[in-house]
């Protein structure tokens, strides 16, 4: 098996010599918790820190037969010697064509390629997503910024209490789950999409329940939300009851300011940045170090002596790791302030850089017990996936060769985690589903039910086992019947029994457009075709009516049949007008015209029609 470094310049201090050895002496793993493959090597050079200034690429070549027996490659992982334990890492890097992994390192110690169980596979994530859920609010910052984008097209005057009704609606919307995880993944357009979509449909029902017991306060929550003049029109339409259009036309304004981008990006760089730092195998060391200090006789990650609680010194061991914290907040200034930072504004950002993972530290030590709590019931969870073949290759769309079994075990807690936030409760191990938990054992099935049958299924079956309310309908004819009212450009073909010209004094005008309007009430309603009126009568979705025009000389009687239907998102009207002049039939009018369905809102779990 073959061994390489990848050294950069400067990567030691001073002249020391890098040496790459193989150890005589050294302790294997358990049997429960790894496989070693191939050689131990012994990366050292003299002195009592031995860190580097920069990473080193350690890169480890295997031979046929190993390589082979890994379905993915991504299986194989690096192990590392602290000094009490074996520690694995996913490498940096896998080259197939070489048969070679490579893992980028800041420290000396003994290394070797390795194949870790199932056992202490799932060891790891447990602990990895006990941290992250302790430690890191991925709400916190997306909330901020959603508060900002709100404020900045509702204007500085707007109601608090609506802002707040806004912003924790926009928050408990699905869509903005989604919304956070194309963030996290950095598809802007998607999440652009998302939000408007959760904005316009928080807004609108808030605007409609508000108007329901502020309605003499209304114009003045109209007025400040159009204090911004692109979005001036929102205040007019809030006047002629159309939420729906006014939060729509806000929720664009929002995207139009270039604001979404800049916030959310920054919230969801800042919530990145939480999670990949408890993450790093060597933030999680140097936090070990700072809480329990360090002997000289211990090459745990290459530190030194140092103290119990002197972080100065842990700092000022980091080397390289330190060195690219600061980096990332220079390139987190540049990209928010768009230049480079001063001689001044970097050694402020160096100082705040440090002063916030010290502060981090000192968090994380104050959450230890809960921590610990949290990995057991994870591994606890662990088992009862595994009773339900959740983590069986083959099964529940698990593709080995695909997806490594560490990456399936972190899907399970995504889509744990999935379930707990569409159901809105707390998972339990003993007691049945509850209004505020739920077992175990349905959150597994629940998953299975994902991984099988898709979303759908999935939501049929929250609601099968009412764990969510089926989201209320309307009745068709409802939905039809808002449709049709309102006003309608039909457009059609006029064809004459007679030739153009005058019948008794009345002058015919070929093949006008005629512009007429339906509107429902009870089954019944009333037309108008250029200014006439009429009436109409329905039945399910069919219709008749009859226009009676006088004329000196003349009546002309307009007979009207058709139907309704919808489909597509639109209603659809079509039918016949026949014209009739004292009684003698002179037009045909065949007529069609189509309208985009109303958009139905939420208030209060009550479907309501708007936007038409």
């Amino acid at each position: 098996m073959g061994v390489y470094l990848v050294a950069p310049p400067g990567v030691l201090e001073g002249d020391a010599i890098l040496s790459l050895t193989s150890p005589d002496d050294f302790s294997e793993p358990p049997a429960s918790s790894a496989k070693l493959l191939g050689s131990i090597v012994n990366l050292n050079f003299p002195g009592d820190v031995k860190r580097f200034e920069e990473p080193i690429l350690l890169k480890f070549q295997l031979d046929q037969d190993q390589w082979e027996s890994f379905e993915n490659k991504g299986n194989i992982n690096l192990a590392y010697y602290d000094g009490n334990e074996w520690v694995y890492m996913e490498p940096s890097e896998i080259d197939e064509n070489t048969r070679t992994v490579g893992l980028e390192i800041y420290h000396c110690s003994f290394f070797s390629p390795a194949e870790p169980t199932k056992e202490e596979l799932q060891r790891m994530v447990a602990r990895d997503m006990a941290v992250d859920s302790t430690m890191v609010n991925r709400n916190s910052e997306l909330k901020k910024a959603t508060e900002e984008l709100v404020k900045s097209v509702m204007g500085p005057g707007v109601d608090k209490s609506f802002l707040r009704d806004v912003v924790e609606g926009i928050m408990d919307q699905n869509t903005f789950t989604k919304l956070a995880k194309d963030l996290a993944n950095n598809y802007m357009e998607e999440a652009e999409e998302e939000f408007i979509g959760c904005y316009t449909q928080v807004v609108a029902s808030k605007l409609h329940a508000h108007a329901q017991v502020m309605s003499e306060n209304l114009g003045e929550l109209g007025e400040n939300l159009g204090l911004v003049a692109s979005f001036g029109t929102s205040a007019g339409l809030i006047a002629e009851g159309d939420y729906y259009g006014a939060a729509k036309e806000m929720g664009s304004g929002v995207i139009s300011t270039n604001k979404f981008g800049k916030l959310f990006a920054a919230a969801a760089r800042v919530t990145r940045r939480q999670v990949a730092r408890w993450k790093s195998e060597e933030i999680e060391a140097a936090y070990r170090i700072y809480i329990e200090g360090k002997e000289p006789s211990l090459p745990f990650w290459g530190y030194g002596s140092i103290e119990a609680g002197d972080f100065d010194e842990v700092w000022n061991q980091m080397r390289g790791v330190g060195r690219q914290i600061i980096i990332d907040a220079v390139a987190d200034f540049k990209e928010d302030m768009g230049r480079e930072p001063t001689a001044d504004e970097k050694k402020q950002i160096e100082s705040e850089a440090k002063a916030v993972l010290k502060r981090e530290f000192e968090e994380r030590r104050d959450k230890e017990a809960d921590i610990a709590k949290e990995e057991k019931r994870n591994l606890e969870f662990l088992k009862i996936v595994e009773e339900g073949n959740l983590l069986e290759p083959n099964r529940y769309g698990f593709d080995p060769w695909e997806k490594t079994y560490k990456e399936r075990v972190r899907e399970i807690f995504e889509l744990r985690n999935m379930v707990l936030e569409d159901t809105k409760r707390r998972m339990n191990f003993q007691g049945d589903d509850s209004e505020s938990e739920i077992n175990v054992y349905t959150v597994s099935i629940l998953i299975g039910k994902y991984l099988s049958k898709g979303e759908e299924g999935y939501r049929e079956l929250l609601i099968e086992k009412g764990l969510i309310k089926r989201p209320p309908s309307l009745d068709s004819q409802d939905v039809l019947n808002y449709g049709l009212s309102g006003s309608w450009n039909i457009v059609g073909y006029l064809t004459y029994q007679i030739e153009d010209g005058e019948l008794e004094d009345i002058e015919v005008e070929a093949e006008p457009t005629i512009n007429f309007s339906l509107s429902f009430n009870g089954g019944s309603g009333s037309m108008n075709v250029d200014g006439y009126p009429g009436r109409l009568n329905v039945s399910g979705n069919s219709f008749s009516g009859t226009i009676s025009i006088s004329f000196i000389g003349a009546e002309i009687s307009q007979v009207l049949t058709g139907s309704a239907s919808i489909g597509d998102g639109q209603v659809s009207i079509a039918g016949d007008l026949m014209g009739y002049i004292n009684g003698i039939h002179v037009t045909s009018y065949s007529w069609s015209g189509q309208k985009n369905l109303p958009e139905v809102i939420y208030v209060d779990d009550i479907p309501v029609l708007t936007g038409n």
